[in-house]
């Protein structure tokens, strides 16, 4: 039996938001599939506001919401017309407030979030274009089984595509590896008995605690080390250097900036990495968790001179010319973009090893 034009491609919309909505998904789990063709806006998507719903993240929100649109499109009852065509106006609504958010509070567009949002919007259109009052037949079970089989490929496909298996990307960097690539030293007073010993091992991180290829990269890191001996992980000598995109220094630098007196800039910067959205409210609750004294701190991040040296800081790492993040340098190595565990395991070893 043939079926309602406007249902056919109320049908296709939901194709291509489920495909939009699993890549986003897919690249969420795994950052180093990394679908999207615009790292930046993509991960400025994933951060905003409106990147979660109730620490739900959107796209896990919209996969769901395309999966019931289809299945509820392929019920033979009036009921379940009426059900879709709720669903598909409710999707073409959060369609046109996402694409009105990124396009006036992010002031740049994800791709993947861009085509979620249209296929929404055309999913709503097709919905007020099918005469839904008009008896119509039940489609016979051999197309609707093809529409699910559709449906469950196009989600399968990113969820289960291979993670990038070649070599790490790194290069070499000059010295001996018992200092930085430049001067981040000066970013922050050095603490007494600071300066590495001949067989220590420099590790220099380049993060953003909000950027996820960060997140996944910072748990291996740990992890790797974690694996070490005592004795080796005695010798690596660590720092963390803050970096973002924006003209300001962000509020989280300041709190790492003023967590470090305390102590607490470690436990501070693991809170952080577990924080939803960038918003000033959970940087402060991770504060809170990270067992920071509040008065001071706060007291703290409003100075003006706890922006001198993230301010110093920042232009030795536009200096530097960071292509991307994250980056860390590893004795003598730098290896740059998202790492799996046994790169970073390979680089620990070998910079003890020397």
């Amino acid at each position: 039996m043939r079926i309602p034009r406007p249902l056919f491609f109320l049908r296709i919309a939901a194709l291509g938001g489920l495909l939009a909505s699993a890549m986003l998904v897919a690249e969420r789990i795994t950052p180093a599939r990394r679908f999207c063709p615009l790292e930046e806006a993509c991960e400025k998507a994933r951060s905003s506001a409106l990147g979660s719903i109730a620490g739900v993240p959107t796209s896990v929100i919209g996969l769901v919401g395309f999966a019931a649109l289809l299945t509820a499109s392929l019920l033979p009852s009036r009921r379940a017309r009426t059900i879709t065509r709720r669903v598909a106006v409710a999707g073409g609504v959060a369609g046109l407030v996402l694409l009105a958010y990124q396009a006036f509070a992010l002031g740049s567009f994800c791709p993947l979030c861009l085509v979620a949002d249209l296929s929404a919007l055309a999913a709503g259109a097709c919905a007020f274009a099918w005469s839904w009052r008009r008896v119509r037949r039940p489609e016979r079970l051999a197309p609707r089984l093809m529409w699910i089989a559709s449906g469950a490929v196009i989600v399968l496909i990113p969820l289960l595509w291979p993670t990038p298996k070649g070599g790490p990307s790194w290069v070499r960097i000059g010295g001996t590896g018992a200092s930085p690539p430049f001067g981040v030293d000066g970013a922050f007073p050095r603490d007494p008995g600071s300066e590495p010993a001949p067989d220590e091992v420099r590790l220099v991180e380049y993060l953003n605690p909000f950027c996820e290829h960060c997140r996944a990269t910072k748990e291996r890191l740990d992890r790797a080390i974690a694996s070490l001996t005592e004795p080796e992980r005695a010798r690596i000598r660590s720092q963390r250097v803050y970096v973002w995109t924006s003209r300001d220094v962000p509020f989280w630098a300041k709190g790492c900036a003023c967590a470090k007196p305390q102590q607490k800039e470690p436990a501070f910067f693991f809170e952080l990495m577990r924080a939803p959205r960038e918003t000033n409210a959970e940087i402060q609750a991770a504060a809170m968790r990270a067992g920071l004294d509040m008065e001071m701190w706060t007291r703290c991040v409003f100075e003006p001179e706890t922006l001198v040296p993230l301010e110093g800081m920042h232009r030795r790492v536009l200096e530097a010319k960071i292509p991307g993040l994250p980056v860390i340098d590893i004795g003598t190595r730098r290896l740059m973009g998202e790492q799996r565990e046994p790169e970073l395991w390979e680089a620990l070893r070998e910079a003890l090893a020397r």
